[in-house]
């Protein structure tokens, strides 16, 4: 575990934990999951350096809105309701 904190390399960790989780929430309902029992956690303290924690918790309002009212553009592929767990790892 100490190696992945080590190795933690993101432009922005913001957009690339999103665009990430949007792949995993996309599979999750493409395999009929529903998006009520999807919940989304940034993974603060898994793999990334504390200057990445802190990045994620200022953005945290962005992550919110995009995963849990409906996304960038409005709509998340029908999801309206995802909860959002945050905790350190």
């Amino acid at each position: 575990p100490l190696d992945m904190q080590k190795h933690a390399s993101y432009r922005d960790v913001m957009e690339q934990v999103c665009d990430e989780l949007d792949v995993r929430v996309g599979a999750a309902l493409a395999a009929g999951i529903s998006p009520w029992r999807l919940i989304v956690d940034p993974g603060i303290g898994f793999a990334k350096q504390d200057h990445h924690n802190l990045q994620l918790l200022r953005a945290l309002p962005r992550f919110v809105a995009h995963f849990c009212r409906g996304g960038t553009n409005g709509d998340f592929r029908g999801v309206r309701a995802t909860a959002t767990l945050v905790g350190s790892s």
